[in-house]
């Protein structure tokens, strides 16, 4: 038999869709750059818990001017947006790519995670190449960023499996075409869905302006500060003050820009409509209103999936971290009776572990889900009804949990008009 341990396995397709907290605020970034004598070393993960750590290993803006890279960019963007957060970071050599960033059997991105113990929610990959870096472009980006997605995929699955559930690895979506018809359609990919994976193509036009290397670069340091500084319910896409990426002061993000270095509003109404239908996490503005804003937070599954945006794998990974601590202790117990002839657990222990869970969870996260529905430790049936072999008979202590999320207001609708009151 196995080692014991306790196996978590997060169900989807259950919620008939139509059609920062405490730990939360950990995030990793890959990214290509230059060793520094003295410093910050090639393929060696630094943690960092603000920019000035950055510095302390040769990572400031004159490092990022000097190499022509966007490093510190990225790290004093995520530290600009989430102050209190904690960047696990890695250097790797210019034109590595993103594919083999996110590649399991790498000791890239993998790396990163495995060292982070199961603590970093948000992970990025980040180009940075040389100026000898040529592009194939293909589906309306540079096609290391579609390439890349499925070792993202298989990445976040794996981590998962070693019970280092990581919410979400988000992709720099280097160099859009501009032309939206040809944009890959990242919410029906060829074998998908990739719930765990996201692109972004939004870019802050002022500090990519400063060098024509950085004119295909996107936001994802930017996208780590925010996505990782707000409680795990919430999307990072809602227009308000937490989540604006305006900083005047510092000319951060005084518009919407994609990552061909031109602005959204090139694009027409529908356009700009399609391309968000399609799943990328750009930036935008609402008229009559201050701030630019990330549009969604998408990921690459259709918008039927359970897990069709990234704060939903966020509240079922913490219920997936609430969970676990709880059942551990559990394993090889002796202490659960069976009822006669059927060989299921007493109703006293089960419903026991079921209270057990029930705290855990409604005071781990009770703000970030509707209700629990149900919490059913050693279940006659599976989600599919179908039957389940008796514990005494297989010796596995089986549990079914069902939450119901939170809305989220997607669109809203207005009618208004003069009464004759």
């Amino acid at each position: 038999m196995s080692l014991p341990t306790v196996t978590i396995t997060r169900l989807a397709n259950q919620l008939s869709r139509q059609g920062a907290d405490a730990g939360e605020g950990v995030a990793a970034i890959v990214m290509g750059g230059v060793a520094v004598t003295g410093g910050a070393q090639l393929n060696t993960v630094y943690k960092l818990f603000s920019t000035t750590g950055a510095e302390s290993i040769g990572l400031d803006a004159a490092y990022d001017t000097t190499n022509l890279v966007a490093v510190y960019h990225h790290i004093s963007e995520f530290f600009r947006l989430n102050p209190t957060g904690e960047l696990h970071i890695m250097l790797v050599a210019q034109n590595t790519s993103l594919e083999d960033m996110c590649d399991v059997s790498n000791d890239y991105l993998a790396k990163v995670l495995r060292d982070g113990q199961g603590r970093i929610r948000k992970a990025g990959v980040v180009l940075n190449p040389d100026d000898t870096y040529t592009s194939t472009t293909s589906g309306g980006l540079d096609a290391d960023v579609l390439a890349a997605i499925p070792n993202a995929q298989a990445l976040a699955d794996f981590e998962f499996s070693k019970s280092r559930p990581v919410n979400n690895i988000v992709i720099e979506g280097r160099e859009f075409n501009g032309t939206v018809g040809d944009a890959t359609d990242l919410r029906s990919l060829a074998g998908g869905p990739y719930r765990d994976v996201s692109v972004v193509i939004g870019q802050d036009f002022d500090f990519a302006d400063s060098n024509a290397i950085y004119n295909d670069m996107a936001a994802v340091g930017a996208y780590l500060g925010l996505a990782t500084n707000k409680t795990p319910s919430q999307s990072f896409a809602q227009p308000i003050s937490d989540f604006n990426l305006t900083d005047t002061s510092l000319s951060r993000f005084l518009s919407a820009y994609l990552s061909n270095h031109l602005p959204l509003g090139n694009l027409s109404d529908n356009d700009i409509s399609a391309l968000h239908d399609k799943g990328y996490v750009f930036t935008r503005a609402f008229a009559n209103y201050d701030g630019i804003y990330f549009n969604q937070s998408h990921v690459c599954a259709p918008e039927t999936d359970d897990y069709n945006a990234s704060e939903l794998r966020d509240v079922m990974n913490r219920a997936v971290r609430l969970t676990r601590p709880v059942l551990v202790p559990y394993i090889n117990s002796t202490d659960f009776r069976v009822v006669e002839g059927t060989g299921r657990i007493i109703r006293q222990i089960s419903a026991s572990v079921e209270a057990e869970l029930r705290q855990a969870l409604e005071s781990g996260m009770i703000n970030d889900v509707s209700s629990f529905n149900f919490i059913i430790v050693d279940p006659a049936k599976d989600d599919l009804g179908q039957d389940y072999p008796s514990f005494l008979s297989d010796g596995v202590l089986r549990v079914l949990i069902g939450i119901i999320p939170k809305g989220k207001a997607q669109e809203i609708t207005v009618s208004i008009g003069y009464t004759n009151g």
